[in-house]
């Protein structure tokens, strides 16, 4: 048995013939083989196809974001080692000084003026507070025991990104917590970004990073300046591809933390072998904060950024 299916005749041979139809109506002839579940069977897999193609095209480019994103905070951050041997020299806006804590010797940098930039983080996380040996110990197999009795340690940190050129107001410890520093960031680890809090789900397991294209550095801190309770916000992935967590690269104090921030400070300082900054953010200048006006402030909710 043979089915013919009349159909029209484009440009080029007919399916399933190799001939020219001549005619603007031709004969589609199927054999008695034809099993039209095959067929499409078969469009059902380019369609598969061209829909990978199209998210495989989209996942290369956010990849490329990612990594252009990661490489400017490398790029852009302030290097710790040098500010050290900066502030040993007496640069201006810099002082040095040593703090023997235990058996350590901790480095103590105050910053009175000199350009900084770096991520911060303010940990609440009470064990970790107590005894930040916490940071490194719970790794990415075992955290979520952490979540299940209530004391988080997510797979993800929450930043703010300070430049003393444009937002140093908001280089603010926390009065109970604990301040980390973060200068470096590793490969595929910035999950997102935004002037102001960008609604992370801090332990929901999503490790695909949600950047926008047109977000920068410097967007996120002078965007992010709508009045003095306003922060920016980047978030990471706290383990990196080792399972291993992000390690801190300095604590930061203010010239007005009191001794017990400055007390966990030092032991943070001392278990992780760097640095305290001190801020003095009297000595910096506070430019006008931004007024956005509403047809053009940033929505965390709408297209200028996708979150979680």
């Amino acid at each position: 048995m043979r089915y013919t299916i009349h159909m029209k005749n484009h440009a080029g041979p007919s399916f399933g013939t190799n001939e020219e139809l001549p005619n603007s109506w031709g004969e589609h002839v199927f054999d008695d083989d034809y099993d039209p579940s095959v067929q499409l069977t078969e469009d059902e897999l380019l369609a598969r196809d061209i829909d990978s193609f199209g998210r495989t095209t989209e996942k290369k480019q956010m990849e490329r974001i990612q990594e252009l994103f990661e490489r400017s905070v490398n790029e852009e951050c302030t290097d710790i080692e040098e500010l050290v041997e900066l502030a040993k020299a007496d640069v201006d806006g810099l002082s040095y000084e040593e703090i023997q804590y235990g058996d350590k010797s901790v480095t103590v940098i105050k910053a009175a003026g000199y350009p900084l930039k770096f991520l911060k983080s303010i940990i609440s996380n009470s064990e970790v507070v107590a005894d930040p040996s916490k940071w490194t110990s719970i790794d990415e197999e075992v955290y979520r025991e952490a979540v299940e009795n209530g004391n988080i340690l997510s797979n993800t940190i929450c930043v703010s990104y300070i430049n003393t050129d444009i937002n140093p107001e908001q280089a603010v410890g926390g009065i109970q917590g604990l301040t980390l520093v973060f200068t470096h960031v590793e490969p595929n680890s910035v999950l997102g970004a935004g002037p102001s809090d960008i609604f992370s789900d801090r332990a929901d397991g999503d490790t695909d990073s949600k950047l926008d294209k047109d977000m920068t550095l410097d967007r996120v801190a002078s965007e992010g300046r709508a009045n003095e309770f306003s922060y920016n916000e980047i978030t990471l992935k706290r383990y990196g591809e080792n399972g291993k967590a992000l390690l801190p690269t300095a604590i930061m104090l203010n010239e007005t933390d009191d001794p017990a921030t400055c007390e966990r400070a030092l032991r943070a300082a001392a278990y992780f072998g760097v640095p305290i900054i001190q801020v003095m953010r009297d000595k910096y200048e506070v430019h006008d904060y931004i007024q956005n006006d509403e047809d053009d402030a940033f929505d965390a909710s709408g297209d200028d950024y996708t979150f979680y």
